[in-house]
């Protein structure tokens, strides 16, 4: 059974962790300097003090983690050893359970992340050609439009 809570202030290295692992596998086309630009923002500014929600097993050992801003997911991770497991949509679902008007930005070359949410009833409804920080990695920007696949 997976439930869903707010982070707690030490598992920001779990959080880490599970980043990072979802990062090395599935962002394979982030150059290394890029890579080494991300993490070090990613441990020093965006995990720290921030709240996110997690999905933790029934012995409370954290398999994913997402952050909303508002109505907008921010990201969601899942470490990719219990991908495929329930973490992802639970943690979805619980965002819907907040606010029925989802979106989502997914990088393009994430085919299994964009396929993911394609599945969970999300469409895409824009693009940007480079990301947050400016650099060339295509954002396709997406919009939940029917909630009964988070069910």
């Amino acid at each position: 059974m997976i439930t869903i809570r707010q982070s707690r202030a030490d598992e920001t290295g779990r959080l880490y962790d599970i980043w990072y692992d979802a990062v090395r596998a599935s962002h394979g086309f982030i150059s290394a300097p890029d890579m080494a630009d991300i993490m070090y923002m990613v441990q020093t500014e965006y995990l720290p003090g921030k709240d996110f929600w997690v999905a933790a097993d029934e012995a409370d050992h954290v398999l994913g983690f997402m952050r909303l801003e508002g109505s907008h997911v921010d990201s969601l991770f899942v470490d990719p050893q219990t991908q495929g497991k329930g973490a992802g949509r639970a943690l979805l679902s619980h965002a819907y359970s907040l606010s029925d008007h989802l979106s989502v930005e997914v990088n393009a070359q994430n085919v299994e992340a964009r396929q993911f949410y394609e599945r969970l009833g999300f469409v895409q409804v824009g693009w940007t050609a480079t990301d947050a920080g400016g650099r060339p990695y295509p954002l396709l920007m997406m919009h939940l439009e029917d909630g009964s696949k988070l069910k």
